[in-house]
């Protein structure tokens, strides 16, 4: 086992890691450098050569660098080129020659794809300061100029990120010395991990294999290398890259549970509707909670926060809060006074129950939308409803020419020679659905995300936080501190943490579960590292070990994930006018 175990061992020295961090170029600027240098594909002699020499390295930067200065120097003239076969036979001594082109005052490095016999050179390629790669034309016919043979590998595989992104791994799978020693990549079930409860993605074993082919990869015990010898370097980069002056910052992803249905569990109106008389001696700020209020009014907001409303229509609660952060009402219009009680407050207790007992998915969303969907027929339009009459035949009272003679007559659809449907106009509406009740629930879902931000989030971050995105039951903030998560420990009664992992790096407890108007870290203790909103509902977000989150309002779910990648938001914002 030992000695098995000593030939599976990857080369390495005991300065390889400080190397690393002392050196002064960045790999992912190596690479994109050499990206472009190696973007020209004369020849594919070295394809090989390359590949092996990458192996016997000590570390990627020394691979890197060899790389870069033998296609820098290792150039010769037609009459002095070395023999193709010969060059590739020569790998040990690749690397050591030496020697520079010089032209007009300029180092510049030269290619040709001309035939042999041919007396000039038909295109050069310069290098210029700003690192981009230009092809010129050169007159026929002009001396002076040497004809270079520039032998290169076909490096399309660095812009596939081959070596610049997290590999991927048979964690579970490789449980003996003997697996390592397999000559075959195992199938993508066989990548499933328990820790995430999923196998790789087609994108990842689609990564895993070209791996595999493009190094040439024989066992298992080779992959292994590879993978840890890459992930180590890529590490040591961001090592190098971290710069301790920065302030540590967050982005946070907080949800509030079921919004709706806390809401819902409020006082909310139901009857007793009458005007406010005396409305210049109505005092908003204290008023009995068995009564509730909806008023119209002026509000003059402090110049530094916002302009000036004009017959705002605002619950008396909401109206409360924007008084105790500093507006003024300059003028009351009018004032609704109604009745009020928790009268849903039962209904919406036991569903909520009923989730927090549920075993799986769907009982989980079914016992949501129950709450949901009373809020929606509080707030349905019945403006929108229309009259669509099915007929099967032509003539008689109820038939398709007495309809479409009606004066209220709107469109008609065939659907076959027996079927066609007719859409009248409504003479009438009847305003019967509680929209009172519907405003007041909205209005009481705005307290609770304006309490979480101007009562908790200010106080704690003052200036050091930014609210990227809002929702109706989320906020998504650019938060600088030492460690959110400590803060959130601080302050758990605030937070559903019952999601996090059991055992979570951050030592946070797992309570709270499923608790209405508490917030709850929707990304659960991973951390999100992009954020990119183009629009309301439409955005997108990048958290470590989870697949890209992308969002489109009126756009299905499984269009956006087949069709729609992380990099076209980006795109669209760096790119797009609108």
């Amino acid at each position: 086992m030992e000695s098995q175990s000593k030939e599976l061992s990857t080369k390495s020295t005991e300065n390889s890691l400080k190397q690393l961090l002392d050196e002064e170029e960045d790999v992912f600027d190596e690479i994109e450098e050499l990206n472009r240098f190696f973007s020209i594909p004369e020849s594919k002699v070295l394809q090989h050569l390359f590949m092996e020499d990458f192996m016997t390295k000590n570390t990627f930067f020394e691979w890197l660098h060899d790389l870069k200065e033998y296609v820098r120097c290792h150039m010769a003239t037609l009459s002095d080129a070395p023999n193709i076969e010969t060059l590739s036979d020569a790998s040990n001594e690749i690397f050591t020659s030496s020697a520079e082109v010089k032209f007009g005052g300029m180092n510049e490095l030269f290619a040709s794809s001309s035939k042999q016999q041919t007396d000039g050179i038909s295109q050069y390629i310069t290098k210029l300061e700003n690192g981009h790669l230009y092809t010129v034309g050169t007159p026929e016919g002009q001396t002076g100029h040497q004809l270079i043979l520039f032998f290169i590998k076909d490096f399309s595989w660095i812009s596939d990120l081959l070596l610049t992104r997290k590999g991927v791994f048979l964690y579970e799978y490789i449980d003996s010395v003997d697996k390592l020693n397999e000559t075959s990549l195992p199938p993508r079930e066989l990548f499933y991990s328990s820790l995430t409860d999923e196998t790789a993605s087609d994108d990842d074993y689609q990564y895993a294999t070209n791996v595999w082919r493009r190094f040439c990869i024989e066992t298992l015990g080779d992959y292994s290398d590879l993978y840890l010898k890459t992930d180590v370097l890529l590490l040591a980069d961001v090592f190098s890259s971290y710069d301790l002056s920065e302030p540590s910052t967050y982005l946070m992803y907080f949800n509030v549970n079921n919004l709706y249905g806390w809401a819902m569990s409020e006082s909310l109106p139901y009857g007793e509707f009458q005007w406010v008389d005396d409305i210049e001696r109505f005092d908003v700020i204290h008023v009995h909670t068995v009564i509730g209020y909806i008023l119209e009014v002026d509000l003059a907001y402090p110049q530094s926060v916002h302009d000036a409303h004009e017959r705002y229509v605002v619950y008396y609660r909401n109206l409360q809060q924007c008084i105790h952060h500093g507006l003024r009402i300059t003028k009351i219009y009018r004032t609704l006074q109604f009745a009020q009680s928790p009268w849903l407050r039962g209904y919406i207790v036991l569903n909520t129950r009923f989730r927090m007992l549920a075993n799986n998915e769907f009982e989980k969303n079914h016992y949501k939308l129950m709450n949901n969907a009373i809020f929606g027929k509080t707030m349905e339009n019945v403006r929108d409803h229309a009259d669509v009459r099915l007929i099967t035949r032509w003539d008689g009272r109820y038939g398709a020419e007495a309809m479409i003679a009606k004066p209220n007559f709107h469109s008609r659809n065939i659907f076959s020679e027996n079927l066609v449907a007719v859409e009248l106009r409504k003479l009438e509406v009847k305003m019967n659905k509680p929209i009172y009740v519907g405003m007041c629930i909205l209005e009481i879902a705005k307290l609770r995300l304006y309490e979480f931000h101007y009562e908790y989030i200010i106080p704690l971050y003052r200036d050091t936080c930014k609210i990227l995105y809002m929702d109706t039951d989320s906020l998504i903030y650019l938060l600088e501190c030492e460690n959110v998560y400590e803060d959130i420990n601080h302050d758990i009664a605030r937070f559903d943490t019952s999601d996090y992992p059991e055992r979570n790096v951050y030592d946070i407890p797992r309570v709270n579960n499923k608790i209405p108007d508490l917030m709850k870290d929707e990304n659960c203790s991973a951390i999100m590292t992009e954020f990119i909103e183009l629009r309301a509902k439409m955005y997108a977000l990048r958290v470590i070990g989870k697949s890209d989150t992308k969002r489109i309002k009126g756009v299905k779910e499984n269009v956006v994930a087949k069709t729609i990648t992380f990099d076209d938001y980006v795109r669209c914002l760096n790119d797009v006018t609108v």
